[in-house]
């Protein structure tokens, strides 16, 4: 009982948490500028009548923040096509229920299914469903089809413009801050190191400096051209600088005699992530976290949609914004219910703040800046609290569908605003804890698989002699991707099922202690004298086959830690993994 009222009592602070986000006033500053630039020029071309609904087209220009210039343009210009598509669709089909009920279905599982292959990157895919959605309701409220597209097409393009001129280059650019995040965990570890921590810790801060070295240099590559700047070019020598370092701590520590050696052609550059068919043909898998998520929104939004229709609401769009922006991000059933319940609470708030600017009676010329305001304001908090940034973008949205078309009754609006909200989140934690309850296990159970099998195949290069080929570097690349995915989808999943995976953190302690001992073997001076790497790989190849086959059932984490113990064994008897404390099953 005790342990249950402690846990309420976290789930309750974590609601009412406002997160320290040092520099977010930055981000909320050029968004801001971003959006007040996309207004006026729809503003100036389009009359200012319309010029409110490019705000909510304009939110496209705030996806993928953190990646490098280079990256973002691409991004950015198929968001963009996306965005557009999808609103002409939804346009073409009309008010046709069944259709429209289809369509916003669809549009949101695609969306959310191949964002989430590709990237993941916050603030996820919502944009490209709420868009749509309340494109699909402008026409019924008096704007004209061809208006929505024009707000559409010109917003995106000004809005993408507009975000890559005020993307911070330079010592802020995303590639500097994940150089500097890499020294920082390497700084940690040899501090740690040299002092007196003890075995498991060391294998922590390990672990977290490999993982942002890894994560830089794909970040690094990103960045770059065919002409790299000098800039590019001094980031690249620092972060090799780091790898280095982190080499060293892990033979000096695990492989002692070790002397680290690099070949020149293994130093030229990083390969960066996998290529685009890679991430889709696992990330389409229908047991991956992007189809999870995807079958989640696709179910939530086909509900909230008959739901809606069911009670003769106006429309659904409401409903289905609703939904997007709490389920369209691949998360943990805790996170995911804390968002929903956020959005109750800033949403009800917020309508009180609506009616408030509504009854004073502002022109359309004050209208605008207010929104800008609210701009601002979303941006900044909602990082802090969820519940802060949906009190500020209620009243945003509300005059953004509702100046457009002035005459409507405010209390019909309201209230039909408040069910709506109340379907979405609902239907959405509903959907959330009824569907796919144990599938974190086989996320879990499958990535660890995938990392394993990648692991197998580095080892048989080594072997080979020829882990600094073309091939053995693409490997090497495969295996540095899908050990940060399997950190970050255990760590999901963990916070699903926090008892019954429990105890893989040890197997994560232990797969980590193959992965980056198999990954520093390729940076020393004759591995093979300091690994049996032969019966290494034959051993993990023997383990690999006698695992069960994936599914939902949980296999036993302390027979997985033995296993790869004995495969580390066999490479090396001073191999040793330390201990983890983890809660029964």
């Amino acid at each position: 009982m005790a342990l249950r009222l402690a846990a309420v009592n976290d789930q309750l602070s974590a609601l009412a948490e406002v997160k320290s986000a040092p520099g977010q006033w930055k981000t909320a500053l050029r968004s801001t500028a971003m959006t007040a630039g996309t207004v006026l020029v729809v503003w100036a071309v389009l009359g200012k009548e319309l010029a409110l609904l490019s705000i909510t087209g304009s939110f496209i220009g705030n996806t993928a923040a953190n990646r490098p210039w280079r990256a973002r343009m691409h991004i950015l210009a198929w968001m963009d096509l996306a965005y557009l598509v999808g609103c002409g669709i939804v346009l073409l089909i009309g008010e046709n229920p069944v259709l429209l009920t289809g369509a916003l279905t669809l549009i949101a599982m695609s969306s959310v299914l191949v964002y989430n292959a590709l990237m993941a990157d916050p603030p996820g895919p919502m944009f490209l469903i709420i868009g749509p959605a309340i494109a699909s309701y402008l026409p019924t409220i008096g704007v004209s089809s061809w208006q929505v597209m024009a707000v559409c097409v010109l917003s995106c393009l000004v809005s993408t413009v507009s975000t890559l001129l005020l993307h911070p280059r330079t010592k802020e650019s995303p590639e500097a801050v994940a150089v500097d995040k890499a020294r920082e965990a390497v700084d940690e570890l040899t501090e740690a190191s040299a002092g007196d921590a003890d075995a498991l810790e060391l294998a922590r801060l390990r672990d977290s400096a490999y993982a942002e070295v890894l994560s830089a240099s794909m970040t690094l590559t990103e960045a770059s051209g065919r002409r790299p700047r000098e800039h590019w070019r001094t980031l690249l020598l620092e972060l090799r600088r780091q790898h280095f370092r982190v080499i060293g701590e892990v033979a000096g520590r695990w492989l002692p005699g070790a002397v680290v050696e690099v070949e020149p052609a293994a130093q030229r550059s990083y390969l960066g992530a996998p290529p685009l068919n890679y991430l889709l043909r696992w990330g389409f898998s229908p047991r991956s976290l992007p189809w999870l998520a995807a079958r989640r929104i696709g179910i939530a939004t086909a509900l909230v949609c008959a739901v809606s229709y069911g009670l003769q609401l106006h429309h659904p769009f409401w409903a289905v914004m609703t939904t997007a922006l709490i389920m369209s991000l691949g998360r943990d059933r805790l996170s995911l219910t804390h968002r929903g319940v956020h959005r109750m609470i800033g949403t009800l708030a917020g309508i009180v703040a609506f009616v408030g600017i509504h009854e004073i009676g502002m022109p359309l010329d004050w209208l605008i800046p207010i929104c800008l305001a609210f701009v601002f304001m979303v941006q900044w908090t909602a990082v802090r609290n969820y519940a802060l940034g949906a009190f500020f973008v209620t009243p945003m949205a509300l005059l953004v569908t509702t100046t457009s078309a002035p005459g409507h009754e405010i209390g019909d609006v309201i209230s039909e605003r408040i069910i709506d909200t109340l379907i979405g989140v609902g239907v959405s934690i509903v959907v959330t804890w009824v569907t796919d309850r144990r599938a974190p296990i086989a996320l879990v159970r499958r990535q660890y698989r995938r990392v394993l099998r990648v692991t197998a195949d580095l080892l048989e290069l080594l072997v080979a002699g020829e882990h600094n080929t073309e091939a053995g570097l693409r490997v090497r690349r495969d295996l540095a991707y899908e050990q940060l995915q399997a950190a970050r989808i255990l760590k999901i999943a963990q916070e699903d099922l926090p008892v019954t995976l429990g105890s893989w953190s040890q197997v994560e302690v232990a797969v980590n202690q193959l992965v980056y001992t198999s990954l520093v073997a390729c940076w020393i001076r004759r591995p093979a004298e300091q690994l049996d790497l032969a019966d290494m790989a034959a051993a993990l190849r023997k383990f690999i086959r006698e695992l069960p086959p994936v599914s939902t059932r949980l296999v036993d984490a302390d027979e997985l830690v033995s296993g790869i113990d004995k495969v580390l064994w066999s490479g090396s008897s001073a191999i040793t993994l330390p201990k983890v404390e983890s809660a029964d099953d």
